[in-house]
């Protein structure tokens, strides 16, 4: 985003902010955006009205968040504290009726994150990939690339492991680089990339998403791709899998 945005919590906001920064679907994001009055009765039947700051506006393709980040330990404390504040809804997720009316209202959707909702593998990755966004420029055409793109555009979904005990033109490093930089493209939320060998790479995201939707496990992948292969159909504009759009 070209910005500086803070996380009061290691643990509970910054793995979010990890994740909306390599969100495709998330245009920008800021911490502490604004004040909002909220208003409800608590459960002794008495009325309470007051102002709060939330956690995070997230500026997403098809709708804007206000997000609030907190442990599952403060939020039973809080929901014994102030039922009437916070509470799970049917489906068991944690919600603040009076913070998602008020949202409602602006044309906003609420939303309570905890770090349980989040991906370890996806997070980890996420972290070890920071090194090499933060690093400089980067050179889409460097000559280093060309054997790698090479390799993947040969071999549905090489493995890293692969890739790199070929005839040795190949560093790890050039690797990670053009995944943090989505010149090749990796399911990060799969296998760590600490485990090269459970690591898959993609030259076209829709490759990827491909193998995603149909919910080939680390297990299993290399009996499906050949089949996946059969029934793929690329062409430049619109990536297809058996007729279904999948989005690059």
């Amino acid at each position: 985003m070209g910005g500086t945005i803070q996380a009061e919590s290691r643990t509970v906001e910054q793995p979010w902010l990890f994740q909306w920064e390599h969100d495709d679907e998330v245009l920008e994001f800021w911490d502490q955006p604004t004040r909002m009055q909220i208003s409800y009765q608590n459960a002794n039947g008495k009325n309470q009205c007051f102002d709060v700051t939330f956690d995070f506006l997230v500026i997403r393709k098809n709708k804007i968040q206000l997000i609030e980040c907190k442990s599952e330990e403060d939020l039973k404390a809080l929901a014994v504290k102030d039922s009437g504040r916070w509470k799970r809804d049917a489906q068991g997720n944690w919600t603040s009726p009076p913070a998602e009316a008020q949202a409602k209202l602006r044309g906003f959707e609420f939303l309570i994150l905890t770090p349980g909702q989040i991906s370890p593998v996806l997070y980890q990755n996420l972290i070890y990939l920071s090194d090499y966004t933060l690093a400089g420029s980067y050179e889409e055409h460097n000559v280093e690339n060309q054997p790698v793109l090479s390799r993947i555009k040969a071999t549905l979904g090489i493995t890293m492991a692969a890739l790199l005990c070929g005839n040795g033109e190949v560093r790890v490093d050039t690797v990670l680089a053009m995944i943090a930089h989505g010149q090749i493209h990796v399911d990060l939320s799969c296998a760590s990339l600490r485990e090269p060998d459970l690591v898959h790479l993609y030259y076209h995201r829709a490759h990827m998403l491909a193998v995603k939707h149909f919910g080939c496990q680390k297990s299993d992948h290399e009996a499906a791709t050949p089949s996946l292969t059969n029934r793929f159909r690329y062409s430049l504009g619109n990536p297809q899998v058996d007729g279904a759009s999948i989005r690059r």
